[in-house]
């Protein structure tokens, strides 16, 4: 089950990390940094989402103020997780593929993904919450996709 929406929500973020024109990114950070932590709030996975949450909390996400932080910040957090279920550790050099990422296409995948209704999990609140942050989600990139470049 992670897989299915777990992938798709790292390509979103190193995507969103890469893809957002830098000097919007230092006026908007907030709504980047919400958008993200937001996300991590309703995850599918009731223990991914703690642990996210968590994770955010204790490695200052809001303190990020830069671009280049943001990208470190979610490479380490991914890589984190990675070691949290036993899989391989990246260099950062993976990271390049997300420079020229179809973020139009990935939003749509992510979009598709956070909609399904998840019978077998008993949260059905969380699939509330999951629907109207990706409305919040869809509104926002509606109205300030074309931040989202290639820088």
């Amino acid at each position: 089950m992670t897989k299915l929406w777990g992938s798709i929500t790292w390509i979103f973020f190193h995507t969103i990390s890469y893809r957002i024109n830098n000097s919007y990114f230092l006026s908007h950070r907030l709504d980047i940094l919400n958008i993200i932590s937001k996300i991590c709030g309703v995850l599918p996975c009731p223990y991914c989402r703690e642990h996210a949450n968590k994770y955010l909390a204790k490695n200052h996400f809001y303190h990020i103020r830069t671009k280049e932080q943001l990208i470190s910040f979610l490479f380490n957090f991914h890589n984190n997780v990675n070691q949290r279920l036993h899989k391989t550790t990246e260099s950062n050099s993976i990271l390049n593929k997300y420079k020229t990422a179809n973020i139009e296409l990935i939003f749509k995948s992510f979009c598709n993904e956070y909609s399904k209704k998840r019978p077998h999990i008993p949260e059905y609140m969380n699939h509330m919450q999951r629907s109207l942050i990706l409305k919040d989600v869809k509104y926002y990139f509606k109205n300030n996709g074309h931040h989202f470049i290639n820088s």
